[in-house]
């Protein structure tokens, strides 16, 4: 069921902004699935259990994934600074300070 994700008029919305809302709700709902999976792999005693909700999680990790790179394919300045920060070494915060020069 739909739940209501906008918070300015819909119809006043580009076909482009509503596709980026609904990517960063999957987004969203796969980190939440993730996370989800993790708290039951912690408590799961059954070892035959376990590696099902890992491969569980993986799927969703799978999933973030694809609706990240589509979210940055569609918005520069969005994977810019995704790219001054991630898989990057040295210090995270010095990244991200480096990132907000972006324009």
């Amino acid at each position: 069921m739909a739940t209501n994700q906008y918070h300015e008029p819909v119809e006043e919305l580009s076909p482009e902004l509503r596709r980026m809302t609904r990517l960063l709700l999957s987004c969203q709902e796969e980190l939440e699935a993730i996370d989800w999976y993790g708290q039951r792999m912690h408590v799961e005693k059954d070892a035959e259990f376990l590696p099902i909700l890992r491969n569980a999680q993986k799927e969703e990790m799978k999933h973030f994934s694809m609706f990240l790179e589509k979210i940055f394919r569609e918005n520069k300045l969005f994977k810019s600074i995704a790219k001054e920060i991630l898989f990057k070494d040295g210090d995270i915060v010095e990244n991200g300070e480096k990132a907000e020069e972006i324009d």
